[in-house]
């Protein structure tokens, strides 16, 4: 956001405020970027040959359109819960991997 502001010769603020006023209420990227981090380690997960995500949710691809689509989408208790499953067996990876070293 902030170097879009510049590309356009504003101020952060004055940038967000523009783009209210546009009905833009939202800049989505801390939500567009969990949405992609889940895809990239469902994919690691997978080329790991640990066990399947499982993934009882909408797919991190659609969920990454349908943001795009609409800022203000919430995501939905489903991926919020696979999410974080996910995360917790990266943390773990990640622990067991510093422990063997």
């Amino acid at each position: 956001i902030c170097e879009a502001a510049k590309r356009m010769g504003f101020g952060l603020t004055t940038f967000k405020g523009h783009c209210r006023h546009l009905g833009l209420r939202r800049w989505p990227m801390r939500k567009l970027e969990s949405v992609r981090k889940v895809g990239m380690l469902i994919k690691d997960q997978e080329s790991d040959k640990e066990e399947p995500s499982q993934f009882e949710s909408e797919p991190p691809s659609e969920v990454y359109r349908a943001i795009l689509k609409d800022p203000d989408l919430a995501l939905s208790q489903g991926f919020k819960e696979c999410r974080q499953l996910i995360y917790k067996k990266h943390s773990k990876k990640i622990k067991r991997t510093n422990n063997e070293r």
